[in-house]
């Protein structure tokens, strides 16, 4: 019983740091060079406290993306228990979890204040955010596919796969505005169409010059 409290007791309080990072960090902290100070001061603890939950930055940074990827798989997870195998049903999930992600105030911080930081963490360092997501996703297709609602694909490919798009997307700068909710659907939609005629052929073959 002791260790059952102690244990919920450390989760409130790594809690309490990451939702006083996230206030730091939005205000403008990433360009900070005292920002452990700040967010311990945040938090309402001391410094030698912080240090004892998060040995650095990194670590709280780390724990951070973490914690919002859950909670975006959270938001997802209804939408993947009615998962259908159509382009509708993909143009839906990928539009919501893009613009979300574009729409994070967090992002949008740290865009703005240190982007040769953030880019890492959609490219070299994109396995922290995707290999989360996936964790969390693959049971609930991995269900559907063995009772038959879905195609024998390998899940933690096509998982993979799907997180590693978005998370392109999520930073992408194209001719199309992806900030745009309708433009980003009307993009998303078309990048689907492509998919569903992979396996189109013509009626004729083409003349050869």
């Amino acid at each position: 019983m002791t260790e059952a409290v102690s244990v919920s007791r450390e989760e409130q309080v790594r809690g309490q740091i990451l939702d006083a990072a996230a206030v730091c960090l939005v205000e403008g902290g990433f360009g900070s060079g005292r920002l452990m100070s700040a967010i311990a001061r945040q938090a309402g603890m001391s410094r030698p406290t912080l240090y004892r939950y998060y040995d650095g930055f990194d670590a709280v940074r780390d724990a951070l993306i973490q914690r919002e990827v859950s909670r975006l798989v959270e938001l997802l997870l209804p939408m993947v228990d009615r998962m259908r195998w159509t382009p509708e049903w993909f143009t839906e999930v990928l539009t919501f979890v893009v613009g979300y992600a574009r729409r994070h105030p967090l992002l949008e911080a740290a865009i703005r204040d240190i982007p040769e930081q953030v880019l890492p963490l959609f490219t070299t360092r994109a396995q922290l955010t995707v290999g989360r997501a996936v964790e969390l996703l693959e049971p609930v297709v991995a269900d559907r596919v063995e009772r038959g609602l879905l195609p024998p694909l390998d899940t933690r490919v096509c998982l993979d796969l799907l997180c590693r798009i978005v998370v392109s997307l999520i930073i992408a700068t194209t001719e199309v505005d992806l900030d745009d909710e309708e433009a980003l659907a009307s993009y998303v939609r078309e990048g689907v169409r492509f998919a569903e005629f992979l396996r189109w052929r013509p009626a004729e073959a083409p003349v050869s010059m």
